[in-house]
């Protein structure tokens, strides 16, 4: 009975402690990534993955490193330091080459990343899902309702725009330091091309940095093992709130923007908006919001 006791003490400790470690080795392991990357990136031979977070670019690197047979290390407690894939939320690194840089709708960035950080704070199980809880019962109140994200997102952007988590600057200016299509290290591609026509968005940037020809049959067999319906068991668009992959579509944002969080999102990132094409679309927010 006492050995038993001690097991599960021991267990519980050792539980605790990586729940307190891990996301801090993560996070230094992706300081010093950055730096390696930023000097010794071309002599490791890297790939690189950016985006704002929730842009889908996790399905994008596992594509990515699958093609090219390269490991992808999600989550890697320790620096990289040999050939793979990077996923990465960094802002403007000078000195990257191969770098995806992947864009999606600002609006649809903030539902998902909402949407996750009350995960986090239902799960309570990280340090950071505490501090979430912590943070946005200050911002809401200590009794407000994860769930309704219609009235919860004004301040939850107001928020994301004036104090980035998760990546050191907000959309709008992410976008701004990477987005440029004529850079020769850097391929730019937009979520919305992936979803609509992954193998022609996936040829172009290939093609753009190999110096060999590229099979496009092998693309076609890493686009089909990373289809949204095999790896979440559910069809485009069967939305699950409390799974990393929500929906798998583009333009859900329309069915939980108020015209309250259409303004506050415009006010930081109108003219983002606008250079990528994406229309502002004041009236799809709800039209003049429910009721």
């Amino acid at each position: 009975m006492m050995d038993s006791i001690e097991t599960n003490q021991s267990m519980a400790g050792v539980l605790k402690f990586k729940t307190l470690l891990n996301p801090r080795l993560r996070s230094l392991s992706g300081h010093i990534n950055r730096h390696l990357a930023s000097h010794y990136g071309e002599e490791f031979g890297m790939w690189y993955v950016i985006e704002y977070p929730k842009a889908g670019g996790t399905w994008l690197t596992h594509m990515v490193a699958d093609y090219l047979a390269l490991p992808f290390p999600q989550h890697s407690l320790l620096p990289v330091t040999f050939k793979a894939v990077l996923q990465a939320h960094w802002k403007y690194t000078p000195g990257l080459k191969r770098v995806f840089y992947l864009v999606r709708d600002g609006r649809d960035s903030m539902v998902s990343l909402y949407y996750m950080r009350m995960r986090s704070i239902r799960r309570g199980y990280y340090q950071h899902d505490l501090k979430y809880r912590r943070q946005y019962q200050k911002l809401y109140g200590p009794n407000f309702d994860p769930f309704d994200i219609y009235r919860n997102l004004p301040k939850f952007i107001e928020q994301e725009m004036r104090y980035p988590q998760g990546c050191r600057i907000n959309w709008p200016d992410h976008v701004r330091q990477w987005w440029h299509p004529e850079h020769p290290d850097r391929y730019c591609l937009k979520y919305e091309d992936l979803l609509s026509n992954p193998f022609v968005t996936l040829l172009k940037g290939f093609k753009s940095f190999l110096q060999v020809d590229v099979d496009e049959e092998q693309i076609r067999n890493t686009i089909s093992r990373y289809e949204f319906e095999r790896i979440s068991g559910r069809k485009r668009g069967e939305v699950d709130n409390d799974s990393f992959l929500r929906s798998g579509t583009a333009g859900d944002w329309v069915q939980h923007f108020s015209v309250e969080a259409q303004e506050v999102f415009d006010y930081y990132a109108r003219d983002v908006l606008e250079e990528l094409g994406y229309g502002l679309a004041h009236n799809s927010a709800h039209q003049a919001d429910r009721g």
